[in-house]
């Protein structure tokens, strides 16, 4: 439930920086938090002796962290009121996200049980440690591909098809490489 919030915070922040064209920062905090939840996984798994909990706690601690200072952003730059109507909106509307990551993490980890039940531990870990650096690649490759929408947008409404043409070939290069 934690997560949930936690990354929905996040996701929420990646909005609004990619609406506001600060791309840069987008890039920064997915790198940050890629990198963070991997290493403090690896070194909570080893300091809990491979116990689950350590990889649970490598998501959670940097997640909330992040998440924290995303929301402080967010409410310095709005005015924010505590309207009762809008706040029951929010809750009812994040009870199924709750359960849409509860899911996802159970169906991330299925994997990886079924390798320690059929093979050994030490597969799994192998298998985990290997996704997990995977997921690297994909966090950099989607947040360079969001980083152009908003321009992209600006360049489809001015008719700037040319505009377009460069920065499609700019990412291309960008995400090939």
């Amino acid at each position: 439930g934690i997560n949930g919030i936690a990354n929905y915070v996040i996701i929420f922040m990646t909005g609004v920086q990619l609406n506001r064209k600060e791309t840069q920062w987008n890039l920064i905090r997915s790198v940050v938090v890629i990198i963070s939840t991997t290493l403090l996984s690896v070194v909570m798994l080893l300091l809990n002796g491979g116990h689950y909990s350590g990889r649970i706690l490598g998501l959670l601690i940097p997640n909330v962290i992040v998440a924290i200072i995303c929301a402080i952003k967010i409410f310095k730059r709005s005015s924010v009121t505590l309207d009762l109507e809008y706040w029951r909106f929010g809750v009812l509307f994040g009870i199924p996200i709750i359960f849409q990551d509860l899911s996802n993490t159970i169906l991330g980890q299925a994997d990886r049980v079924m390798l320690q039940k059929s093979l050994s531990f030490s597969v799994a870990g192998i298998y985990s440690l290997a996704v997990t650096f995977s997921h690297i690649t994909g966090v950099i490759f989607q947040a360079i591909n969001q980083s152009w929408i908003p321009y992209y947008y600006d360049d489809v409404f001015a008719g700037n098809e040319k505009q377009i043409q460069q920065r499609v070939k700019a990412c291309m290069l960008n995400m090939s490489i």
